[in-house]
């Protein structure tokens, strides 16, 4: 049982990746075409979309770089507003741990690169990035780190409510707990 569970765990987290990767690149898509941009390219493989044409004004563009942490982090938020902690189905509580989680810890990347950008020590190609190199001709970088943490300390307590760590964590160890005793009786 420890090894269905274990390949469970190992199995899901790349489809949980992939599917983060469609929700972020699906993000700046949604943009794109509102801009008026025709998609070009949508990769999964190389997490990346290309555009080309589009009307972006300054909100445009910082909208069109954020909003690929931003899309999957309302799917995030949303399936933690529903998330039901009795609902049967180990499959269901994983997915849902995944789904919470893996947003959440994308949004690291927009506290820490603003700091990084304030020493002119930011990586180039990042969303983070490219949103300051708009955003801070309006606002100090500090706000987006200070931004990106309410958003991140408001998921997880979000998260810790709706007990899904919790649920995921009492399963995988309830049967553990109950096949050691199993195995550990005694027969006289």
């Amino acid at each position: 049982m420890k090894r269905k569970k274990l390949l469970m765990v190992l199995c899901l987290f790349p489809a949980a990746v992939i599917l983060y990767i469609i929700l972020h690149e699906s993000g700046h898509a949604m943009v794109m075409l509102l801009a008026g941009s025709r998609i070009t390219e949508f990769s999964i493989m190389q997490a990346h979309v290309s555009y080309e044409g589009g009307c972006y004004t300054d909100y445009m563009a910082m909208w069109r770089d954020a909003n690929g942490t931003l899309f999957p982090l309302l799917v995030s938020f949303i399936c933690m507003l529903f998330y039901n902690s009795r609902k049967a189905g180990r499959l269901y509580h994983m997915i849902s741990l995944y789904i919470c989680l893996i947003p959440l810890g994308s949004l690291l990347a927009w506290f820490f690169i603003p700091v990084l950008y304030i020493h002119s020590k930011a990586p180039a190609a990042e969303d983070a990035t490219q949103f300051l190199d708009v955003f801070s001709w309006y606002g100090s970088p500090v706000i987006v780190s200070f931004a990106a943490l309410a958003l991140i300390l408001t998921g997880t307590v979000l998260f810790v409510r709706k007990g899904i760590f919790r649920t995921v964590t009492d399963d995988l160890c309830r049967n553990d707990i109950s096949e050691q005793v199993q195995n550990s009786s005694c027969t006289c």
